[in-house]
């Protein structure tokens, strides 16, 4: 999916009527989207199984690194990419501060989901001005 996202962005530096940027645009955004739901999946596990693969390498490991490496050369030659991230990173930002805090994850988001049932809480509470 990012080798066809890049061959389509330089397509469509290159012949300029031809290419259409709305579908490159969106093509990444869509990559961006997935990059970041999938990659810290990915660097959890790499982190559980280290010390394993070090011990025993084999080829689907180095295929992993191989191929995250080359989706890594093409993003970094590539302007919409680069250009969808730092849209996103704005967004996730934004989600971040309206939220009031910290992303808690693991234990702690439990239990403080649990203390605001407890409390009556179910949602952010929401103050309009009208």
């Amino acid at each position: 999916m990012a080798d066809k996202a890049f061959k389509e962005e330089e397509h469509m530096r290159t012949h300029p009527d031809d290419a259409d940027e709305g579908t490159v645009a969106e093509d990444n955004a869509r990559l961006v989207r997935d990059v970041y739901a999938y990659f810290p999946l990915l660097m959890k596990y790499t982190d559980l199984h280290r010390a394993q693969w070090l011990k025993s390498p084999s080829w689907e490991i180095d295929g992993i690194y191989e191929n995250v490496a080359v989706i890594f050369k093409i993003w970094s030659l590539s302007q919409h990419f680069k250009r969808e991230e730092l849209n996103y990173m704005a967004q996730f930002d934004e989600e971040q501060s309206g939220t009031g805090g910290e992303m808690k994850t693991g234990k702690a988001a439990i239990a403080e989901r649990k203390k605001k049932r407890r409390e009556g809480q179910v949602g952010p509470i929401r103050v309009e001005i009208t």
